[in-house]
């Protein structure tokens, strides 16, 4: 089994690098992913930042939204929250979802949500996962 690739020091060190990038969610993604690249868990990561490993989980996650929806997460078009359920999409329902939603297709961030969620059970029940 392989090690922590990164000190305990300088791990918590990124992590307090991570949570100063609140207001860019991406970068935070990008800085906490490079402990779970040098083989920290979420559930450390977690405990690192002090957080819940799914609040850890869906933001790392965020580093698989397509361009179109991290350029919105920069303009302010789309809610953090939201994103982080379009990034479990594929891509192309991840483009599908960021387009009605910049149109303005949803009545809010739920309605959106519950699409989002539709279309991942969806996805699931395709790959055999549901």
């Amino acid at each position: 089994m392989i090690g922590k690739l990164i000190p305990e020091a300088l791990a918590q060190a990124i992590t307090a690098e991570a949570m100063r990038h609140e207001a860019d969610p991406v970068r935070q993604a990008q800085v906490l992913n490079v402990l779970a690249a040098a083989n920290y868990t979420v559930n450390e990561i977690a405990e690192l930042a002090g957080t819940t490993w799914h609040e850890i989980e869906t933001t790392i996650g965020l580093l698989a939204l397509v361009d179109l929806g991290k350029d919105a997460l920069d303009q302010g078009l789309l809610y953090v929250s939201l994103a982080r359920h379009i990034a479990q999409l594929s891509e192309a329902n991840q483009n599908v979802v960021l387009i009605r939603w910049i149109r303005g297709d949803f009545k809010n961030e739920a309605h959106a949500t519950r699409y989002v969620q539709a279309l991942i059970e969806d996805e699931g029940t395709v790959l055999g996962l549901n």
